[in-house]
């Protein structure tokens, strides 16, 4: 069976490159350049940065003013929320910049911080609410109330930067923001006018949202992920090796 939130892990799994802490100078910086994962377990197998890991980063810091660089597919919106309320328990300024992408919970960082600063050809994005359910009517009625409040406090979240925007069409359309857009609207303050210093160009993969932009990077290949269980694999290699043998005798 297919699902949307399977394969946008899997797609793009190892494809970040996680989190990194840059603690010198006066005003640190924290790094997420890749998805946003529900815990440490899930960032262990699919890489991405959990809310813990960020948690405990910006835990590590206490200056006045630092920077959070964001450059993220997406990933878990409760992870996305928790994020983005530990920013606002910082108890100094929080300057989010968006370097290349932060869509869909990458994007509730960008709404929690007072200084959004967009990258040039930076996007933001932002989508009703996506997730795994099984079993009767009973849980998928269940898991539909579950998203629907879900909404509502993406909604309010968004809504701390503009309450007169109509942010209930703009979950539903799936709908990206570029630099213009996004400060036209209050979801950003202004527009960067260099390029981040050690910024790293990666290839996310979109393909599990409805609309992405045309210039999303094309993804990048992968090597096939290997079987579970080789022992197929390894009795086969086994069976070349002993035909191999035998043929060597006959010579």
């Amino acid at each position: 069976m297919h699902n949307k939130l399977m394969a946008f892990l899997q797609a793009n799994k190892g494809r970040g490159a996680g989190l990194a802490v840059r603690a010198e100078g006066s005003e640190p910086e924290i790094l997420i350049y890749d998805m946003i994962v529900s815990s440490d377990v899930d960032a262990y197998w699919y890489g991405g940065v959990s809310a813990e890991s960020f948690a405990r980063a910006l835990a590590t810091l206490d200056a006045p003013r630092i920077h959070i660089r964001i450059n993220s597919p997406g990933g878990d919106a409760f992870a996305g929320i928790a994020m983005a309320n530990a920013i606002r328990a910082y108890s100094g300024e929080v300057v989010v910049h968006v370097d290349g992408y932060a869509a869909s919970a990458a994007g509730h960082l960008t709404a929690a911080a007072a200084r959004v600063v967009m990258g040039l050809g930076s996007m933001i994005m932002v989508h009703k609410g996506w997730t795994i359910a099984m079993g009767n009517e009973n849980d998928f009625r269940a898991a539909a109330d579950v998203l629907a409040k879900l909404d509502k406090s993406q909604i309010r979240l968004f809504a701390k930067k503009n309450p007169d925007y109509d942010w209930d069409s703009a979950l539903t359309a799936e709908t990206w923001f570029d630099a213009d857009e996004a400060i036209a609207i209050g979801l950003a303050s202004e527009l960067a006018d260099a390029a981040p210093n050690g910024a790293k160009a990666l290839a996310f993969d979109f393909s599990a949202f409805k609309n992405p932009p045309a210039a999303a990077p094309a993804p990048a290949p992968t090597e096939p992920t290997p079987p579970a269980d080789d022992t197929a694999a390894r009795a086969a290699a086994a069976r070349r090796a002993r035909v191999a043998q035998a043929l060597a005798l006959t010579d």
